[in-house]
């Protein structure tokens, strides 16, 4: 996960991506309990992401480019 993360970092911008994670975060979070797995799941993504997206190697790297 975390190489495809810092792959995607490197080629695009992911602030978009982080926003569309957090639009579907508020989206499911007011619904019924057994989305919570669902929902977990996009917050775990969202917090790899950015975890890796201002990691300062990475972010240095997408500087060159």
């Amino acid at each position: 996960m975390d190489s495809i993360i810092i792959f995607l970092d490197t080629i695009i911008n992911l602030n978009p991506i982080i926003n569309f994670l957090d639009s579907i975060i508020d989206f499911l979070d007011p619904t019924v309990n057994f989305l919570d797995p669902i929902i977990n799941f996009f917050r775990y993504i969202k917090h790899q992401i950015e975890q890796k997206y201002l990691n300062d190697d990475v972010f240095e790297r997408i500087k060159r480019f």
